[in-house]
């Protein structure tokens, strides 16, 4: 409870106040776990090509055992790379002695924030801006292309 008190005489000017307060309280921490996994594929065609593909996601309060609601993810990050290598030689006739490997690798990494980045205290999906955020570079952690 918050009170104001005017100690004068009564024979005094008034005196102007202004009292501005903030409440702000605080109840039941958010304490929704989170899941994440992995999954991997793998292909051996022989001496011609192999081919590695593994994804993951972790969801919004995915965390360690241990850890507080506090210290969990915030965001949901979903993964997926691929990795190929082929010998292109194999096409060719074996008198030539030419080895020609080619190997591929590509990866991206996507983040979905809970609360909007821009204005902390909004739910990423109550946002105003939430379609022109989703477009945003930012949203993209890294991607990755190498040819070699």
């Amino acid at each position: 409870m918050i009170g104001v008190r005017n100690v004068g005489t009564g024979r005094e000017t008034p005196n102007n106040v202004t009292l501005w307060v903030n409440e702000i309280r605080l109840s039941e921490i958010e304490n929704d776990g989170g899941y994440a996994g992995n999954a991997s594929l793998n292909f051996n065609l022989g001496d011609f090509a192999t081919i590695n593909t593994s994804a993951s996601y972790s969801s919004v309060g995915f965390g360690n055992i241990d850890s507080k609601p506090a210290e969990r993810s915030q965001a949901t990050q979903s993964a997926f790379s691929i990795n190929t290598a082929v010998n292109v030689d194999k096409f060719l006739p074996e008198k030539t002695g030419m080895k020609i490997p080619v190997n591929y690798s590509y990866s991206q990494t996507i983040e979905d924030p809970k609360y909007n980045p821009l204005d902390t205290d909004v739910e990423f999906s109550k946002a105003a801006n939430k379609e022109e955020l989703k477009k945003s570079p930012e949203r993209i952690l890294s991607r990755e292309v190498l040819v070699w």
